[in-house]
This record gives structure tokens, C-alpha cells and sequence, in this order.
């Protein structure tokens, strides 16, 4: 276990996606207006301290800004959370006493255009009133991992998005969904992969080195602008202690486009 928590592992889609194997978990409590409360994950890197709620939060909102930010209410971000970190909302009101509705109420994403839900688990403390969201079958996991069908972790996504559709109380829908992004907290930090072609015209991804990494792991899996990236287990195409990949398969004899295409790989 100790190895694999030295090695990176890259997904590759439409662009390179990382991640890596991380501790225990924390709560933290997200009111009612949709902005989180309680202490920040330990041991992540934060973002700056100069930065405040507010601007973070308006950060989130020129980036999605457009049509789509029309539509929602952003929530401040929540950074560097564990792998098994709960999220705990409160105010939820007494109507799941008698009608558990809350997955038609709440949904978690792991893309900002809200095609790919996963299915955490959802508790409802009715002497308190809240609604208690936490992992349930790791989101994109890789198919070597040790732990793949058995952790209770968020998983590999390099980003999450809580959607709160309806009131928790009433369960009348919100005239502007609450959304909040947060990450999960790797051990070592994702490497930033770039694409080219070697000297003999085949596809090649290389990446600086990650200080603490012994080894790089790339993954491939599907994607489609109609149901965005496949929630199956991402397919192990190779494994290296260098700073650069292309032994992808199948392509002894094939130019970088056609290896690309085999492969799945989207840039």
C-alpha cells in the first residue's frame, strides 16, 4: 500500500486527469443558503490565504460565466477535502420523516455540465434535522487499485459537484439550483501532461517530474459530448518511471493520429 501511494496515476480523456491514495475523513457543515462551514481538511495544500470567501466564490462564477451561471447560485468552493469526508446540511426540515426524496433534491457531479451523477449515500438525523452526504463506490476508479469495489471514497475525479435542485424543507424546486464545487486531497500533486509526437511521428504524453513519485501509472476511457466521461473502470494501458509515455497499444506500425484513435485518447 505504501508503493502505491508513491505512484501518480494519470487518466487520460480529453485532457490528463490525476489522482492518488489518501487518508481519513472529516465533517464539515453546509447551511442552509448552500456556504460551508467548519474547519478545512488538513494537511492539503489551501488555496491563498489572501484569497477570501467572496472572491473565491466570484472566481468560480466568472469562470462558468455565460448562460449556464444564469441558472445557478454558486456556493463557495470547498478545497482538498478527504476521501471520505461527509458533507453535513443542515436546516433540512422534517419532511424526510415520512418521504426520503433527498436524491430528488440534492446530486453530486463529477462534471460542470452536469451530465455524470454519482450516487453517494444520504442520511437524514431527524432529532437534528440534517442531511448527512457521504461517498459510497469510488467515481472512476482504477481497476488495479487494491481497495476498487470495497473503499468508501469519492474517487479519482479531479473535481466534484454538489447540486441542491429543491428546498429540503418544502421540497419546492430552487428558482436558482445551489451549486458547490469541491476537490479531494491527493497525496502527491497531479502533473500537468502535455501531447506531441516523437521523432518517428508517434503519439507521446510528457509531464514534469512530481517530487515524491516514484512511478506514473495512464489510464484511458471514453468520452462523448452526449453522455460525457464513462463512469466504467478506466482500462490500465501502461506504467513507467520516466517523464514521458508512448508505448500505447497497437502502435509499432501506426502513425500518432491512428494510435490515438485505437486507444480512445481525445485532445
Amino acid at each position: 500500500m505504501k508503493e502505491m501511494k508513491r505512484i501518480i496515476s494519470m487518466l487520460v480523456i480529453l485532457t490528463v486527469l490525476a489522482g492518488s491514495i489518501a487518508g481519513c475523513g472529516k465533517k464539515e457543515t453546509v447551511a442552509d443558503n448552500g456556504e460551508v462551514t467548519g474547519q478545512e481538511a488538513d494537511g492539503g495544500e489551501q488555496p491563498a490565504k489572501g484569497d477570501s470567501d467572496n472572491e473565491l466564490s466570484n472566481s468560480l462564477k466568472q469562470k462558468y460565466a455565460g448562460t449556464e451561471s444564469d441558472k445557478y447560485e454558486y456556493a463557495n468552493p470547498v478545497y482538498n477535502v478527504e476521501r471520505d469526508h461527509a458533507f453535513v446540511f443542515e436546516n433540512a426540515g422534517t419532511r424526510y420523516q415520512e418521504d426520503e426524496t433527498f436524491y430528488e433534491d440534492i446530486s453530486v457531479y463529477i462534471d460542470s455540465n452536469f451530465i455524470n451523477p454519482i450516487v453517494p449515500e444520504m442520511e437524514y438525523d431527524a432529532d437534528k434535522q440534517t442531511l448527512t452526504i457521504s461517498p459510497s463506490d469510488p467515481a472512476l476508479k482504477y481497476m488495479d487499485e487494491e481497495s476498487a469495489g470495497t473503499a468508501k471514497d469519492w474517487g479519482n475525479a479531479p473535481k466534484y459537484w454538489i447540486v441542491q435542485h429543491n428546498d429540503f424543507a418544502t421540497g419546492e424546486p430552487l428558482k436558482k439550483p445551489i451549486v458547490t464545487l469541491f476537490t479531494v486531497k491527493a497525496e502527491l500533486a497531479a502533473p500537468t501532461v502535455t501531447f506531441d509526437t516523437d521523432e518517428r511521428g508517434y503519439a507521446r504524453l510528457s509531464w514534469k517530474p512530481v517530487s515524491g513519485a516514484s512511478g506514473y501509472k495512464i489510464y484511458e476511457m471514453s468520452e462523448s459530448a452526449e453522455y460525457g466521461i464513462s463512469l466504467e473502470s478506466p482500462y490500465l494501458i501502461g506504467e513507467t518511471a520516466d517523464t514521458s509515455f508512448t508505448k500505447f497499444p497497437n502502435v509499432e506500425e501506426e502513425t500518432a493520429d491512428t494510435a490515438l484513435e485505437e486507444t480512445g485518447i481525445v485532445l
